[in-house]
């Protein structure tokens, strides 16, 4: 039988564990090509059930309202602003006088794995999953007691996985004005809900029902679920306190091990770091690379999320830059570089040739991969990862490599973030002033043959890399497209730097 059910998903709460995720809420993150609200709304369409959408907000609620006024009718949802943030209960409390019907909780920084057309609303029921670390979850044993983030190991492993049924609108509604007239927060000053569930259960007794999550309530989730990796995908990695080990029977760990010992011993980088304590060893038939563990985020991650003034990304550009610069004066060498030739000859794309004769094929010493996502940001240092393995590369590639991730957007595509439906696109609107910074900056430094020659390898790349992505035909799509635009440019004799939309 169908029944009525409203949806609530609160909102409200600005998610400290992700602030260095800062320009959107944690809810609009991206995961598979589509936010983390798209999901969760897309799999409770999937009931049977009659559902109304109740988003209870407050930080960053322009973006959400403006994102569900786009994506959802009118009549399918409300938006209730919480204007205390005092906990998780306090915005089912924020929205009480708009429910109308049995009500789910469905937080909003998990997703469900499971179909949803399976939740059965014939009973009261608790969503759980088993988890090993019991200290930031509210356990819960089968009597229905209820452990809020416990300090000493309960005796259940099951947690609260972030789905809650009340069936009995009217009596779950008087135990909510039950918990804010006569108890106090409980955990940091904010309400929680199993203040509410153990009200509720003196009447009404909830199943059980251990659900399929993905979660995302840290960073580290975050990066998880977005297969976020530090190394090339042929490695496998350990790590303890002090030290980073990568594993692969590939012998381009060995390359890798030369190139940064090489970078190192040079001090090709003024300000960029390399990772120390490189060492390598041979065990159990894998190449073994040791180097320093180092901390903090991608500036892949910065770049497209974090909020902060244009001087940061300014004073970030500029160190880029000019160590690119700084290789190229010092460490170029007159010996001609014809890696990217064969790589055109391998893959079988001999006609795009005539282009490696308007590049200046004289070779340097360079990183070889220097794009954002092989940088992290750690304690106001940059350290630079995972080198190409190549240590002499034609004289722009690193240029365009880096053109390539900040102005061509290889990293939004690597993450599902570049839109080519016509529909909307999330995470490029505040990158604009950033692209035409850097554009500006990047004339400071390198001369318009230098550009030009940037830009060709660009395209030459987008082309080239289409083979790697083979097993992800949206990837491939997006890199021709992207290809044909600048081939288009560049053989009617445009070769300027400018940014263009994403719908191509």
């Amino acid at each position: 039988m169908n029944m009525d059910i409203d949806v609530i998903i609160p909102l409200a709460g600005k998610g400290t564990r992700f602030e260095a995720l800062s320009h959107y809420h944690k809810s609009l993150l991206p995961y598979k090509n589509k936010t983390v609200l798209q999901h969760i709304i897309d799999s409770l369409k999937k009931s049977d059930h009659n559902l109304r959408f109740i988003f209870v907000v407050n930080y960053k609620k322009e973006k959400i309202v403006d994102y569900l006024k786009k994506n959802l009718d009118s009549e399918e949802f409300v938006v209730v602003e919480q204007t205390e943030i005092n906990g998780p209960l306090g915005a089912i409390f924020a929205c009480k006088d708009h429910i109308k019907n049995s009500f789910l909780i469905h937080l909003g920084d998990m997703i469900l794995k499971d179909n949803a057309q399976f939740l059965d609303f014939a009973n009261d029921f608790l969503g759980i999953q088993i988890v090993p670390d019991f200290s930031r979850w509210c356990m819960v044993d089968d009597e229905l007691n209820f452990y809020d983030k416990p300090i000493t190991r309960p005796k259940t492993s099951k947690a609260l996985s972030g789905l809650y049924f009340f069936k009995d609108k009217d009596f779950a509604i008087e135990c909510l004005n039950e918990v804010f007239e006569k108890e106090e927060p409980l955990i940091k000053a904010e309400y929680q809900f199993s203040q509410l569930l153990k009200r509720y259960v003196t009447k009404q007794k909830f199943k059980l029902l251990n659900f399929g999550i993905i979660d995302i309530g840290n960073i580290d989730d975050f990066l998880r679920i977005n297969n976020f990796n530090v190394g090339r995908f042929f490695n496998s990695f350990q790590e303890n306190e002090d030290l980073f080990l990568k594993k692969s029977n590939d012998t381009k760990l060995i390359n890798e091990y030369l190139h940064l010992k090489l970078l190192n011993e040079k001090n090709i980088y003024q300000f960029i770091k390399i990772p120390g304590k490189l060492a390598l060893s041979f065990q159990n038939r894998e190449i073994v690379l040791q180097m320093e563990k180092v901390g903090g985020l991608p500036l892949d991650y910065i770049y497209i999320f974090k909020e902060n003034e244009l001087e940061y990304y300014e004073r970030l550009f500029i160190i880029l830059l000019s160590e690119l610069r700084r290789v190229i004066d010092v460490f170029s060498y007159d010996s001609e570089d014809t890696s990217f030739t064969n790589i055109l000859h391998s893959r079988n794309l001999q006609n795009y040739l005539n282009y490696m004769n308007l590049i200046d094929k004289r070779s340097v010493i360079s990183h070889g991969d220097y794009h954002l996502g092989n940088m992290l940001f750690d304690q106001n240092k940059i350290y630079l990862i995972d080198p190409h393995g190549r240590v002499l590369n034609c004289r722009y590639y690193d240029l365009a490599k880096l053109l390539h991730s900040v102005i061509y957007d290889y990293n939004l595509i690597k993450f599902g973030l570049y839109n080519i439906n016509n529909s909307i696109f999330l995470y490029n609107e505040h990158l604009k002033e950033r692209k035409l910074m850097f554009i500006e900056l990047l004339k400071k430094y390198f001369n318009d043959e230098e550009i030009k020659q940037a830009k060709i390898i660009c395209m030459l790349l987008f082309k080239t890399m289409q083979p790697l992505h083979k097993d992800n035909a949206e990837h491939v799509e997006i890199f021709e497209r992207i290809h044909k635009k600048l081939k288009s440019e560049i053989d009617l004799g445009n070769f300027n730097i400018d940014i263009f939309p994403s719908e191509i």
